[in-house]
């Protein structure tokens, strides 16, 4: 190869590199939520038509999953979801529906998809107070209301299971 080649070669990888640094740093942008020490207090409509506060569950670990019923990944992880709900009954999941509509709407397909745990609808603010830009995210609180870990894409049982022990052993 001539030197022109060479330099081409060159020039054609370090175009390739800058755009995989480039598309690494977006992707760990959009998937690290910056959240506050203490999580972001919120009310929503649970689809059966209470609210739920997550003030009101103080004192208590918290697990919240953001979805949408649009995301693959979302639908992927129920089982585990309701696995985990099932072995940790005094752990409170709480999924929030994002851009999915509203109870009327989420009813039928929360049914068909078995799902066992409290749905509430989400909102704009809540899923901008939590920094939510890719679904799903799920965000583990702590008894005391801080944010103790956050894992986005699909979690299984055994992650959120080891995540929650971790929580409540320190």
């Amino acid at each position: 190869m001539n030197t022109n080649g060479w330099k081409r070669l060159a020039r054609d990888w370090a175009f390739v590199l800058t755009v995989m640094v480039a598309f690494y740093a977006l992707a760990s942008w959009l998937q690290n939520p910056s959240l506050p020490d203490i999580a972001p207090n919120f009310e929503l409509t649970a689809v059966d038509g209470g609210k739920v506060s997550l003030s009101s569950l103080r004192g208590q670990t918290v697990v919240l999953n953001f979805w949408a019923t649009w995301c693959g990944p979302c639908r992927t992880e129920i089982p585990e979801l309701n696995a985990f709900k099932s072995d940790h009954p005094h752990v409170e999941l709480l999924g929030i529906a994002i851009n999915s509509g509203g109870a009327n709407k989420l009813n039928p397909w929360l049914k068909r998809n078995e799902i066992r745990y409290t749905v509430l609808v989400g909102t704009d603010q809540v899923q901008s107070e939590y920094d939510v830009s890719t679904l799903p995210t799920t965000v583990i609180i702590d008894e005391d209301g801080r944010v103790r870990d956050v894992f986005v894409g699909a979690i299984t049982e055994s992650t959120l299971t080891n995540a929650v022990n971790s929580v409540r052993d320190s």
